[in-house]
């Protein structure tokens, strides 16, 4: 019996916000989240409440201290990506690593939050 190629119906663009925690400690923003709320911005910065249980991803300005750079795909604002190995360690991000998870856009504090 040999080979058949499998086709797609369609292309599936996600429609929904989600951050993944990857395995080379980075992080990782999906094409909605790119698209919709972090067109043009090329850094960032990672805030973190162990209380609640929740991190959040907040634009910053090229001179902000801190601040990670935001990277993306060869595709602009496909996907981005942040090296954060000292964010990724912290004991309330290093179990999610590997999975993802479920974002909010906060428009009145003009960040991103994930629930963990």
């Amino acid at each position: 019996m040999g080979y058949r190629q499998y086709m797609p119906n369609s292309r599936t663009i996600n429609q929904e916000p989600l951050v993944t925690i990857g395995a080379g400690d980075n992080i990782y923003l999906n094409s909605f989240l790119m698209r919709n709320y972090f067109v043009g911005i090329k850094r960032v910065i990672l805030l973190f409440d162990d209380v609640s249980k929740r991190f959040a991803i907040k634009p910053a300005k090229e001179n902000d201290k801190g601040a990670y750079t935001l990277g993306f795909s060869s595709k602009e604002y496909s996907t981005g990506f942040i090296a954060a190995r000292g964010f990724v360690k912290l004991p309330l991000v290093q179990k999610f690593k590997g999975r993802r998870l479920k974002a909010a856009w906060d428009e009145r504090e003009k960040l991103l939050e994930i629930k963990l």
